[in-house]
C-alpha cells in the first residue's frame, strides 16, 4: 500500500505578495544525457530563488549518478524502465511536495506528477497533456520546433551521403591521372634529370672495362719498366 502523505502537504503552496514560497519541490527531470546537462543553468537558478527549499529531482536511473552531488538538489528520486505511471506517482506521492516542475514535454510527466497529487504543476503546454498541469506556459515564438525523423528517411539521408561521398573519391582518383596524361611534369625524376645519372654509369662501366684489360694483358706500369 502506498503511504499517504499529511492532509497539510495536499495544499496549496504558501503565498505571499512576492509569489509562491513551496519548502518541497519536485524537478521531473528529461531522460537523456545530453538534455540533462542543458537543463543545469534552470536548476542553478531554482535554487537561487528558492534556497531554503528541499528541491528532489525525478530522473531515470541511469542519470542517477549525474544529479547525485549536484548543488542545487537535495534530494534524487529514481525509476526504472519497466515503471509504470502509476508506480511512480505513488512514490512521489508519499514525499509531500507543493510544487512541480515538469521539464519533459510528453504527456506521461505531466501525468506523474497528477496522480501524484501535486497542487502545483508548471510545465510546458503541449497537446495532450495541458489539462494535467495547473499552469501551462506557452512555447515562445521564436522557439524552432524539433522534429523526429522516420528510419526511412534515415536510410535515405544515410545513403545520400555515402554515394556523396564515393562520387567525390573517384573524382580525386581521377584528377592525377588525367594530369599526368595531358604533361609530363609530375613524373619523376624528369628526363633532364636521369641523363647525367646514366652518363656517370657510362663512365664507371668504361674504368672498370679498362682495368680489366691493363690486368688481363699484363701490362704494369712499375717505374722500373721504363728503365729497361
Amino acid at each position: 500500500m502506498p503511504v499517504q502523505p499529511p492532509a497539510s502537504s495536499l495544499a496549496a503552496p504558501q503565498q505571499s505578495e512576492g509569489g509562491l514560497h513551496p519548502q518541497r519541490i519536485l524537478i521531473r527531470g528529461v531522460n537523456w544525457l545530453g538534455d540533462a546537462v542543458m537543463t543545469t543553468p534552470a536548476l542553478l537558478r531554482l535554487r537561487e530563488k528558492f534556497p531554503a527549499a528541499h528541491v528532489a529531482l525525478l530522473c531515470p536511473e541511469k542519470l542517477r549518478d549525474l544529479w547525485l552531488f549536484h548543488p542545487a538538489i537535495n534530494e534524487v528520486i529514481t525509476f526504472g524502465q519497466g515503471d509504470r505511471t502509476i508506480n511512480v506517482a505513488n512514490k512521489l506521492r508519499a514525499g509531500g511536495f507543493e510544487l512541480a516542475l515538469v521539464l519533459p514535454n510528453s504527456p506521461r510527466s505531466a501525468l506523474e506528477v497528477f496522480f501524484a497529487r501535486i497542487p502545483h504543476r508548471i510545465g510546458l503546454a503541449r497537446p495532450w497533456r495541458n489539462c494535467f498541469l495547473t499552469q501551462a506556459v506557452k512555447p515562445r515564438a521564436e522557439a524552432v520546433n524539433m522534429r523526429k525523423r522516420t528510419a526511412a528517411e534515415i536510410k535515405k539521408l544515410v545513403a545520400a551521403d555515402v554515394s556523396r561521398s564515393r562520387h567525390q573519391s573517384a573524382v580525386r582518383s581521377r584528377r592525377p591521372q588525367a594530369r599526368i596524361k595531358a604533361t609530363n611534369i609530375y613524373t619523376w625524376p624528369p628526363r633532364w634529370a636521369r641523363i647525367p645519372n646514366r652518363s656517370r654509369r657510362n663512365c664507371s662501366s668504361r674504368r672498370r672495362k679498362s682495368k680489366r684489360r691493363r690486368k688481363s694483358s699484363g701490362w704494369k706500369t712499375s717505374p722500373g719498366r721504363f728503365l729497361e
